[in-house]
């Protein structure tokens, strides 16, 4: 059966995309693959010819290990978006920036700012309640940012933003089993530094950005970052209401850097952030007894009578003190973060009234606590180890009250107050050992102790809702999960310029459970689930020094995976046996002459359920269980590809700078069933920018989906309260002018 193949990709590089277990491709992605290849080799070709004329890259610095080192050094497959590249392609958030990048996908949940899902070959995680966690985890300037409601915020002062593709638990730890996404920020410098922008666009678009950084006195600098921005709705409401997708985003950051010359930095940072926004949420195309519903047909459009409404704040403080001695480091970095929000949500998003209240409140407290030391011994050995320790409370409450058109005399209501205590205890270390002036091994452990107490209590003190599925319950428990993570990888130096490398990593994430809204029969916890990944790689530069080129073949053995869906019945939540992920990607990016810049990448996945006998069924396709092995696995699409090229070039003492950037992604199945109508579309859009700058200041003309493609994001089954089908759309075209300034 095809579920039982194990075809491994790295035993057979030079395999054909079938060898790979590729399957299903229709003519069109063929046609994209057959385009990205020829594109490659024409971008060889051009450079070839225009060698005279051409410029290095510039060498980028990465700290996917906790170090700093050469990017092509790194054995491991990590992308970068720097400064440079975040300006050129208006990122402003962490969802902007990934769809550029092979093998990342953004899902987007039903609310990017609460439950945005992010996957990373094939791995995601729906974060619909407070006891599931992602597989992936953030870090800002070194501190895990955790839940996705707390990590969404709009980028101020980025420098860079890594992604680290593969398990990452020796060197980030738990919840890093798809792999780890590092965002540095911009500190003080020697010399003061301040930067304005104004940003206005369609649907009423207005952005404004503020930044200070400099010296207060010579041992101490400082940066303050204020932002706001603030859109009209992207979701229509047909009936003259509050239109969706509203953007009402306030947020700061701050740091204060004492850097006195004796090896020893010390930075206190915080930030802070407001959110009032109205999220679309998603349109409801399949209501009972709403005839003629045009969200059926009409994308961006909604019809709640109820409200929709979202309020956020978030906050948080670290203390980052290093000391830097002859030939080692000690960091020590001590965090706290608060997020809290209420939301509230009309589900048929219609003038239906199946419910008269769908309201529900999240509340986190972390601190989280990391001393590391790393350093060399002679001229052969490099190290690094540590501790970790991360204590996390979250607690939420949810009211879910029927509504006239269930023909009840009463309303009833559904009370649901959870909380979840998470402590972690962990010990980490790499050595990296040269063999040879060639050969480089390098050997890594982590040991995670993690402890989950957990309470839900549901109540339905009418008893009538017990009738649709929904009775009373108390439920507690407690794990102790323990996970040993390691991690072996070797990296082989062909010349100063081309390095390959192999890596076997696993990762591990604990415990799941459902404190959400409990249906009858449901399971109510899923058990800790890993990953191990067999990778391998080569990285280098081509052509003087003008050509940048990584790629890397991968297998991830998947096991007890936690799946996490709405299916109409109420939230599911189960583990599933087995998966594999076989994939491949590609990055090149290439000078082809002083002011011409191109990039391309593609990203190559076949994420298949091994063994999964009983999944759950939506309920509008008749509910129950099915055999889901051989399936592909939730949210994951087969392809992901972009393609970038930039041109700066003189116009009478002032800089021109064109922009041209195209990218797209597969469709991909949001039920474990496969059933296509739960089938995202994919996507292909074009985005270009024109700049005009001239020292300090540039002003920016910007359009992103500029021929209004439509595609799905998300979908979902809701038919317990009278909703067979939701979807969420992609955003619409977008364009604007941006003014930028340095003083």
């Amino acid at each position: 059966m095809r579920h039982h193949r194990r075809a491994n990709i790295l035993a057979n590089p030079g395999g054909t995309l079938t060898s790979m277990g590729m399957r299903n491709w229709d003519l069109t992605m063929r046609n994209k693959i057959s385009f990205a290849g020829m594109a490659f080799l024409l971008c060889a070709a051009v450079i070839q010819d225009a060698a005279a004329e051409g410029t290095m890259l510039d060498e980028i610095i990465v700290t996917a290990r906790k170090i700093p080192e050469n990017l092509l050094r790194a054995p491991v497959s990590v992308s970068v978006l720097t400064e440079r590249d975040l300006s050129g392609a208006g990122v402003r958030s962490i969802f902007d920036g990934l769809p550029l990048l092979p093998n990342l996908s953004v899902p987007g949940g039903i609310a990017q700012s609460l439950q945005g899902q992010i996957g990373i070959r094939g791995i995601s995680t729906l974060q619909r309640n407070i006891g599931v966690e992602s597989g992936i985890g953030i870090f800002i300037d070194g501190v895990y940012q955790g839940r996705s409601d707390t990590y969404l915020q709009p980028f101020l002062d980025v420098s860079s933003l890594e992604v680290i593709r593969g398990p990452q638990g020796t060197m980030f730890g738990k919840n890093t089993i798809a792999g780890a996404v590092n965002i540095t920020t911009l500190m003080p410098e020697d010399r003061p530094q301040r930067q304005v922008l104004a940003e206005v666009g369609n649907y009423g678009l207005a952005r404004v950005q503020a930044s200070a950084r400099g010296p207060l006195t010579t041992d101490i600098g400082a940066k303050l970052s204020v932002g706001y921005v603030g859109r009209g709705g992207t979701y229509s409401h047909l009936s003259g209401g509050p239109d969706g997708d509203k953007i009402d985003l306030l947020s700061a950051r701050t740091a204060f850097v004492y850097d006195g010359g004796s090896g020893t930095r010390v930075v206190l940072a915080g930030d802070a952030l407001r959110d009032r926004g109205r999220p679309a949420y998603f349109q409801s195309v399949e209501v009972a007894g709403y005839a003629n519903n045009p969200m059926a047909s009409r994308p961006h459009v909604i019809d709640p009578d109820g409200d929709n409404y979202l309020h956020r704040d978030n906050h948080g403080l670290s203390l980052t003190v290093s000391h830097e001695m002859d030939k080692a480091a000690l960091v020590a970095i001590t965090a706290y973060r608060r997020a809290e929000y209420q939301a509230s949500l009309d589900d048929d998003q219609s003038p239906r009234r199946f419910l008269s209240k769908d309201a529900w409140s999240d509340r986190t407290d972390f601190i989280t606590q990391e001393l590391r030391v790393d350093g060399t011994i002679g001229t052969r050995f490099t190290y690094i180890g540590g501790l970790f320790y991360l204590n996390q409370s979250v607690d939420t409450d949810r009211v879910l009250a029927l509504g006239p058109d269930f023909g009840l005399p009463v309303l009833p209501a559904l009370k649901t107050v959870g909380g979840m205590d998470t402590q972690t205890v962990a010990m980490f270390g790499n050595a990296d050992y040269a063999l040879t002036d060639r050969i480089m091994l390098s050997l890594g452990v982590r040991y995670d102790w993690e402890r989950k107490n957990v309470d839900f209590d549901q109540i339905d003190e009418s008893g009538i809702l017990a009738a649709i599925g929904f009775p009373s319950l108390s439920y507690g428990n407690r794990v102790n999960d323990r996970s040993l993570s390691p991690t072996i990888a070797a990296r082989y130096d062909i010349d100063q310029d081309i390095h390959a490398y192999g890596r076997i990593a696993r990762g591990f994430k604990g415990s799941a459970f459902n404190v959400d809204l409990a249906s009858k029969g449901a399971d109510l916890a899923a058990g800790p689930e890993r990953a191990t990944t067999y990778e391998a790689g080569l990285k280098a530069l081509w052509l003087d020094q003008r050509v940048r080129v990584s790629a890397a073949l991968f297998q991830t053995d998947y096991d007890d995976i936690q799946v996490s869906q709405l299916l109409g019945s109420g939230p599911s939540l189960d583990n599933a046996a087995k998966a594999a992920i076989r994939g491949a990607e590609l990055e090149l990016t290439a000078r082809i002459t002083t002011g011409l810049t191109a990039s391309a990448s593609l990203g190559l996945l076949d994420p298949t359920y091994d063994r999964y006998t009983n999944c759950s069924v939506p309920l509008s396709l008749g509910g129950g269980s099915a055999e889901c092995s051989g399936n592909r696995i939730v949210a994951a699409p087969t392809s992901n590809y972009a393609a970038i090229v930039d041109y700066v070039y003189p116009v009478n003492g002032y800089t021109v700078t064109t922009r041209a950037q195209y990218m797209g992604a597969s469709g991909a199945y949001m039920d474990a069933t496969n059933a296509a109508r739960f089938k995202t579309t994919g996507y292909d859009v074009v985005n270009a920018s024109l700049s005009l700058s001239r020292d300090d200041w540039e002003i920016r003309l910007w359009a992103k989906n500029i021929f209004d493609q439509v595609y799905t994001t998300y979908h979902d089954d809701r038919s317990t309260v009278g909703v067979g089908k939701t979807t969420a759309y992609g955003d619409p075209r977008t364009y604007g002018l941006t003014l930028s300034t340095r003083l």
